[in-house]
């Protein structure tokens, strides 16, 4: 009996290097490493004949390609358990105190997470989040409802340290996980700005029409949410509709965003949404509908004025920068921005900066006798 993944290349008419072909690009999108291509034929082989089951982030590459859920191929479902530590990382019991100080952790993780990069804090939010869950049970009264909400916080915050790290299974799995937390609480803030998350996700997963209804269930009532999740929302709005060639809306959403961040009042959680960060984004959205020169100001703008603190949201802008001056035609302003990218990269690892700078060697491959471009890309080549 043939193996549930065999069925699926083979419904689609394609060879076992076709399917090879399909990881390394989806791989290379993603910024994760693949071996020769010997040897990824030859797993494909032991995948298929079941004889080796595949591991992520094989599982979630073949799902994306196959447009599959993992049980639907006959994978498992592998996002990342932790035991906890006796005693570790969190109350035995819910307080007005323990409430306050675990809001501070999340503060402070966030923090360390755009200095660090994803993967020194998954584990720490994850036994955060195992922690809590026993503890719910046994709650009641207003602090099951701050108790839901951390545990949806934590939830999100896995969810994204492994979209960053690009782990988009595990990303969509803690994601999910976050919102069903909320379905007992009336928090819309955090409804909001979770739906916005799975819009993002299904985004990069190249689900399109479905980040843009994630995208659009996120607006509900938005005009009672708190500014900078007011920026947050339609700024992926902006980039959801972009990817489906809806240049007015896109545009539209992104001018929302923009006025939203420049409210005065900016207050409440998510303090990496600056207007550097929204231009940022909005500058991506314009780019995805082929403005080169308003993504270029808008990019060039945030890089400028990019606050302390958010080293590895930088080192993306300035990646991104790079891509769309390749595209404008200046070389020179793309290598030297590139060189800041990489720098900055170095300093806070993201799946996602190392993504742009693949797919910018690319781009700069068709001028590669030019010295200057050369000299770059062979630096690019370390990152694989």
């Amino acid at each position: 009996m043939e193996s549930q993944l065999k069925v699926a290349r083979k419904g689609r008419g394609w060879s076992q290097l076709r399917l090879l072909v399909e990881l390394e690009r989806l791989a290379a999108s993603r910024g994760l490493p693949v071996p020769s291509r010997s040897s990824l034929k030859t797993e494909i082989s032991r995948w298929e004949n079941g004889h080796v089951t595949p591991r992520e982030p094989y599982i979630g590459l073949l799902a994306e390609i196959y447009q599959a859920t993992p049980p639907e191929l006959g994978l498992p479902v592998t996002p990342p358990q932790f035991v906890p530590h006796q005693g570790a990382l969190g109350p035995s019991h819910l307080s007005v105190e323990s409430v306050a100080l675990m809001d501070e952790l999340l503060a402070n993780y966030t923090k360390a997470d755009n200095v660090l990069g994803p993967c020194h804090l998954i584990h720490v939010a994850l036994q955060h989040l195992i922690h809590l869950e026993p503890v719910l049970i046994r709650v009641r009264g207003p602090l099951r409802g701050e108790g839901l909400r951390l545990a949806s916080r934590f939830a999100e915050m896995a969810g994204w340290l492994s979209q960053d790290a690009g782990d988009l299974t595990a990303a969509q799995h803690w994601t999910d996980r976050s919102l069903d937390f909320l379905e007992e609480s009336a928090e819309s803030n955090q409804r909001a700005y979770v739906l916005m998350r799975k819009s993002a996700i299904a985004a990069e997963r190249q689900e399109h029409g479905r980040s843009v209804s994630l995208a659009a269930a996120a607006c509900r009532d938005i005009e009672e949410l708190t500014p900078r999740i007011r920026a947050l929302i339609p700024r992926q709005r902006a980039i959801s509709h972009a990817l489906v060639r809806d240049d007015r809306e896109s545009e539209r959403s992104a001018g929302e965003a923009l006025e939203a961040v420049a409210a005065e009042d900016v207050s409440g959680c998510y303090d990496y949404c600056t207007p550097s960060y929204v231009a940022m984004e909005c500058g991506v959205s314009s780019f995805l509908i082929g403005k080169l020169d308003v993504a270029s100001e808008r990019l060039s703008a945030a890089s400028a004025t990019w606050p302390d603190g958010f080293p590895r949201d930088h080192g993306l802008c300035l990646s991104r920068l790079a891509v769309v001056e390749v595209a404008r035609g200046n070389l020179d302003a793309a290598c030297a921005v590139g060189q800041d990218a990489l720098a900055a990269s170095r300093v806070a690892e993201s799946a996602r900066t190392k993504a742009v700078l693949l797919s910018l060697k690319h781009r700069l491959a068709p001028y590669d006798r030019m010295r200057f471009v050369s000299e770059f890309t062979h630096e690019l080549e370390m990152l694989g």
